[in-house]
C-alpha cells in the first residue's frame, strides 16, 4: 500500500482546476522519490465551511463552496485516475450535513450530497470499474475526525472483499 499524505493541495489552490496540472505533477515528482508510478487510494476530504442562512448565502459564496466541495474533487479524481493502481479505492469524505439538516448549512450540506451522489456514481463508473478501481458504496456516518481513519481503514478493507 502507497500512501501520498504528502500530496495536498495548498490551501490558496484549492478549488481551482487550473491548477490541478501543476499539482498532478507534484504528485508524480513524488511517486518518483518513492520509487513508483502509481499509488493504491486516493481518500478526497475537501473542506470549507460556511455557515449561513439559505436567504443570505451570496453567489460568490456558493461558488467557492461549490469549488472546493464538488468541482474540486470531481475533476481532482479525474486528474488523478491515470495514478492510481489497477485494483486501487476512492474514498470520499462527506458529512453527515448531505443526510441531515441544520440552520445555516445549505450550500455545505448540498455541495456533501454532491459528493455521495459522485460516490455512488464512481461505484458504477465504467473506466473506473474496467480497472478494478473501487469506491466503497457505504456511506460515513457521522462521527468525530478522529475516528475517520479507522473508520476508512474499515471501509477499504471491506472493498477488497
Amino acid at each position: 500500500m502507497l500512501g501520498m499524505s504528502m500530496a495536498r493541495p495548498n490551501r490558496s489552490r484549492r478549488g481551482n482546476v487550473k491548477t490541478f496540472d501543476s499539482f498532478v505533477a507534484n504528485v508524480r515528482q513524488a511517486l518518483a522519490k518513492l520509487g513508483a508510478e502509481r499509488f493504491d487510494y486516493l481518500i478526497n476530504n475537501a473542506g470549507t465551511s460556511l455557515h449561513k442562512n439559505f436567504d443570505q448565502t451570496t453567489e460568490e459564496e456558493l461558488d467557492a463552496i461549490y469549488n472546493v466541495h464538488f468541482k474540486g474533487v470531481y475533476f481532482l479524481t479525474q486528474k488523478l485516475l491515470p495514478l492510481i493502481n489497477d485494483g486501487g479505492r476512492i474514498v470520499n469524505i462527506s458529512s453527515g450535513l448531505a443526510r441531515f439538516s441544520l440552520q445555516g448549512s445549505s450550500a455545505y450540506g448540498s455541495m456533501k450530497g454532491a459528493v455521495e451522489v459522485l460516490l455512488r456514481y464512481l461505484a458504477n463508473l465504467d473506466r473506473v470499474g474496467s480497472r478494478s478501481i473501487r469506491s466503497p458504496r457505504e456511506q460515513l456516518p457521522p462521527t468525530s475526525a478522529a475516528a475517520w481513519f479507522g473508520i476508512i481503514r474499515r471501509l477499504i478493507n471491506a472493498s477488497r472483499k
